[in-house]
Order: C-alpha cells, then structure tokens, then sequence
C-alpha cells in the first residue's frame, strides 16, 4: 500500500537544527535518516532555500536546500540538498524528494548523509520560545499543548458578512491566487481544512511565506480545478470561485467568485543590449498579470549554448540559431506565432533600414540558407539565419522580432507563409523583442 507522505511522516522538531544554532561543542549528524520527514517545533518548519553558514543548525557542514519550494499542484519534486563546507556552499550533495501538503507545511524524504556532520536545516528560525515578532496583527503569540504558536486573537469580533475576508487576488502568467486571512475565516466559523475551489480536491494550504494566511491557486488552464476559460475578439478570462462551508451546520455553502482577464493584443519594446544573450521578458498585462517570453541567441543548431556578454563578435559568414519561447503559456489555448523577424543597423524597431529574415511570417526568399520552426507542443519557434551583406555595410546589428499568441480556439494558427497577408485576421497577443548588438 502506498500511503500519502502527507499523512505518513515522521516528525523532527529538534531545536538544533534551527540556522540560527550554532555548534558549541557535540554536533550531530543525520546519517541514519531514512524516510519521509517532517520538521515541526521551534527550530523551524521548512528547509531553507539559500546557503547557510558553516557550523550552523548544530552541525559543521549544514545542509539546505538548492531551489525552491514546490507548489501543492506540483506533486512530489526532486531537488538537491547542498552541504556547506570549505568555502563551498554545495561540497556536499544529497538528493531529496519534497512535497507540498494541503494543510499548509512541507514533508521531505531524506536519505541517510554520507559524512559526518552533516544535518538538514530547518527555518525560520527559531531558538527562542517566543513568536511574537512572527504573528499577524490579528494573532497572538501563545502557548498551546506544550508549543509556542501564533494563534487568533480570542477579542476578535463575530462576523456574517463576506466581505469582512476581504480577498487578495493574484493573477500570474501560470496561475491566479486567492490568499484569505486564516483568523478571519475561523472567526466567520469557516475552517480552511473544507475550503477549497470548484473542484473539491484543489484545497486551501497555508501560505509557507506567510503562516497567517490561507492560500488557494489554479493553472491558467481550462479545466484545472475547474477554471472556466471566456473569450472574446479582445480578451480571454479565466474564472473559478471559492466555496466556504461550516462543519457540523446544515448551512449552504458560501462563495467568492473570482476572474483574471488578460488582453490578447499588447505591443511591448525592449530596448537594451545583449547581456546576457538569453533574456526573460515580462509585460504587464491590463494591470492583472504577466506573461513570460523568453529569447535567446545560439552558437549551435543543438540550441543548447546561448551566446553571452554585451555584445557578440562575429563574422558574416556565421550561421546564427534564434530561438523564442512562450515560458508557461498553455499551448492547447495558445500557439506562438512569428510575424517578423528583422535586423536594424540601431536599438530602434521602427529604424528605416531594415534587413527581413521572415516576413508576414514568410522566410526572405532571397536567403535560401534561412529556416523556420515550430516546435509542437512547447509553443517554441526556432529561426537558422545569415546576416552577411547586413554585417559588411554595419559595424553594429540589433535583431527584433514580433511575434503574437494566437487563440487556438478561434482559427488554425500553425505558423505558416501568409504571403503579402497580414495576418491580423487571428486573434493575437503581439509584441517586439530586441537582442543586439551582434
């Protein structure tokens, strides 16, 4: 039988373990863990992400976790636990599983250290019996079967109304976010246990940033957790809601209804140079969200190195691989499409001079070096080009491209030669991206 690690565990609650605890004289040593853990008490509560100093968390090299926290929708992830030792933060290495559970805390499936000492870290930490500096302004610090722990205020006032939650909406470029006050909902008598979206399985968790607060989320997918997707000619907008029930009540459930609505045509310069080569764009979306665009220049057709620095030396006879990615955008919605992809002697998209490698997304036919591809399923577009007359007549050269996410659910929108056409006929979200100079 497999049990869920979320309720199968075994807990460390050693004040030790705290970053805050430094060896005095015995250190300890994980060597004979082996399982599912997970950490409780006032040394901490979760691993912590950034390098920690040596001789810390009772232990000379402490081990802390490299990258993030999973998401409750992520599953069970695998990430790496670094020891620090030397005056390097990863000299020792252990693989490690985590998981994200429902109720708000992390559980992490730890494999016995190689060495001594070694020990896995917990945060924030927390040495002294106290938490007052930690708890909301509705919270207080208090003391409960034996632990110390922020708890609500017991002056806090009954209330019907919903609006007293007063919601906080968050609308990303992979998901939106409802995050509700934990003391305000146990004072309307709602227990975030039996809160959860319109599928019953997405639940509420306790935020990991903030113990105070209660936090649901859905992907930017149609159907996940029951988002519903609306769209129009200008818009698409994805909706769910919240259903609060009381335990133990024959009360109808409560709703709060939420949406994030993002455009479809937007047009957005970056005006800077190459440094580095690959570089992560972020627009604002109607005040509401983002999405994330990714270009990068490669050295190779295997797209694996990208170039790097503030400008690129090259020679006209260089072959150049462009690649573009929608970072995050769910490709059964959206399909990437390039419109033009041009080369500029300045910074400036709407320079006079300009040398077109793919027109209305059509390849010059006068470069029959040049190639384009759509790679299914990762909404990815990769261009192979020359740049030799243009890299002759100029000693600088900046690449633009514009490109648009087309609304699968109108129109075909496969990425292919439109002729003299504009092809503004399919609903898109547009933008110009720069790289240069090369």
């Amino acid at each position: 039988v497999c049990l869920d690690p979320c309720s199968s565990y075994t807990v460390l609650n050693e004040k030790w373990r705290s970053t805050k605890y430094k060896v005095t004289s015995e250190t300890h040593c994980d060597s004979n863990l082996n399982g599912w853990y997970r950490f409780t008490g006032d040394g901490g509560v979760q691993m912590p992400e950034n390098c920690v100093p040596k001789h810390s968390c009772g232990t000379d090299a402490p081990l802390w976790l490299s990258g993030s926290h999973p998401l409750v929708t992520d599953g069970i992830v695998t990430r790496t636990a670094c020891g620090h030792w030397d005056t390097n933060c990863c000299h020792f290495s252990n693989t490690v599983e985590v998981k994200a559970c429902p109720e708000g805390f992390f559980v992490y499936k730890f494999t016995g250290t190689t060495h001594c000492s070694l020990v896995y870290c917990a945060a924030p930490s927390i040495v002294a019996s106290s938490c007052s500096n930690t708890c909301a302004g509705n919270e207080e610090c208090m003391q409960v079967d034996g632990e110390w722990g922020c708890h609500c205020k017991a002056t806090l006032t009954n209330h019907s109304d919903l609006g007293y939650l007063q919601p906080e909406l968050s609308c990303g470029s992979q998901q939106m976010k409802v995050s509700l006050e934990k003391c305000k909902l146990e004072t309307m008598g709602f227990s975030f246990s039996t809160i959860h979206l319109r599928n019953s399985s997405c639940t509420g968790m306790r935020d990991p940033l903030n113990r105070s607060v209660i936090s649901l989320t859905s992907l930017l997918s149609e159907g996940h957790c029951g988002t519903t997707v609306l769209r129009n000619s200008t818009h698409v907008t994805f909706k769910n809601r919240i259903h609060l029930s009381k335990s133990g009540t024959p009360e109808k459930p409560m709703y709060i209804r939420f949406h994030c609505t993002y455009p479809l045509e937007i047009q957005v310069n970056l005006l800077s140079s190459l440094h580095p080569a690959a570089r992560h764009l972020s627009v604002l979306i109607g005040g509401s969200g983002t999405y994330q665009v990714k270009m990068a220049l490669f050295q190779s057709p295997s797209y694996t190195i990208p170039f790097e620095g503030s400008e690129i030396a090259l020679s006209p006879e260089d072959h150049l691989y462009m690649e573009l990615n929608a970072e995050g955008i769910d490709s059964r919605m959206f399909t990437l499409v390039m419109k033009n992809f041009y080369a500029t002697p300045s910074w400036n998209t709407i320079d006079p001079i300009k040398y077109y490698i793919v027109q209305n997304s059509c390849l010059n036919n006068q470069d029959p070096t040049s190639t384009i591809e759509l790679i299914d399923g990762s909404n990815k577009v990769r261009v192979s080009f020359l740049l030799s007359k243009f890299l002759k007549q100029y000693d600088e050269v900046y690449l633009h491209s514009e490109v648009h996410l087309c609304d699968t659910a109108n129109k075909s929108c496969k990425s292919l030669c439109s002729g003299n056409r504009n092809r503004r006929d399919a609903t898109s979200y547009s933008r110009v991206l720069t790289i240069g100079p090369v």
